[in-house]
């Protein structure tokens, strides 16, 4: 009994001292494949400037394609435009330019971006667009760029000023007085609003207020022209009657 308990102890020991050999095999060889942490961080960064080359690259290829796609569209546009002016059409080199020679301007761009530069661009077609001449947008835009452009030249609805907190998204806060003149209110619109700049540009200003039932109602109080003087030019707010609380409409015409 003592030989095989001894035995059994003496087997268990060399059991036990393997499997020790074993894990510590195991543990150096963990130990001598496992990278360190510098090195982890540095295959990150690599990875990640390999994303982003791939990502520039992607991006660069777009614009290549976009780019011959458009030249080819100015290609075959500019074929057309020959044919029209052979049967007695004119060109215009700007959207400024058609506007000042057209009564009737039609524009169809099928890109946001597009429609908005056509239209508020340098050489766009709020630079001539005045009194006597229309602009058709007809774009295949999204819902909010077709509302920034068929609001340029009227005031919002009383509706949009119903409830606080909810005004038009192009609202802007001007820090003015109660005895200042419309023509004041002018240069300081100007300052933040582009199209108010245009030489033929004109302001329509209104007051937009709840009457003593809650209703919005809206009144016009004057006109100005961007640069040259006019009749509405020395009206002040107090005299128009504004009060602490309504709303300033500017309609840039």
């Amino acid at each position: 009994m003592d030989l095989i308990w001894t035995t059994y102890l003496k087997l268990l020991g060399e059991v036990t001292s393997l499997r020790a050999d074993r894990e510590a095999d195991s543990e150096r060889t963990v130990e001598t494949s496992a990278p360190s942490a510098s090195e982890v961080d540095e295959l990150g960064l690599e990875l990640e400037e390999s994303q982003r080359k791939a990502i520039r690259m992607e991006e660069a290829l777009q614009e290549r394609d976009r780019a011959m796609a458009l030249a080819e569209v100015e290609k075959d546009l500019a074929v057309h435009c020959d044919e029209l002016v052979e049967q007695g059409a004119s060109v215009g080199e700007t959207h400024a330019a058609v506007v000042k020679k057209c009564k009737y301007t039609i524009a169809m761009p099928s890109d946001p971006k597009a429609a908005l530069s056509v239209v508020f661009d340098k050489d766009g077609v709020l630079n001539q667009i005045c009194e006597g001449k229309g602009y058709i947008d007809m774009s295949i835009v999204d819902a909010d760029t077709s509302s920034k452009i068929s609001e340029i030249g009227s005031h919002h609805p009383k509706e949009d000023f119903a409830v606080r907190g909810k005004e038009p998204k192009d609202e802007v806060q001007i820090y003015t007085w109660k005895d200042a003149t419309l023509r004041e209110l002018t240069d300081l619109v100007k300052e933040v609003a582009t199209a108010a700049r245009r030489r033929n540009a004109r302001l329509s200003f209104a007051f937009v207020y709840p009457d003593k039932k809650g209703r919005f109602v809206f009144r016009q109080v004057g006109t100005t022209h961007s640069y040259a003087n006019g009749r509405d030019d020395g009206k002040t707010l107090e005299a128009l009657d504004f009060q602490i609380g309504d709303y300033l409409s500017v309609a840039i015409l």
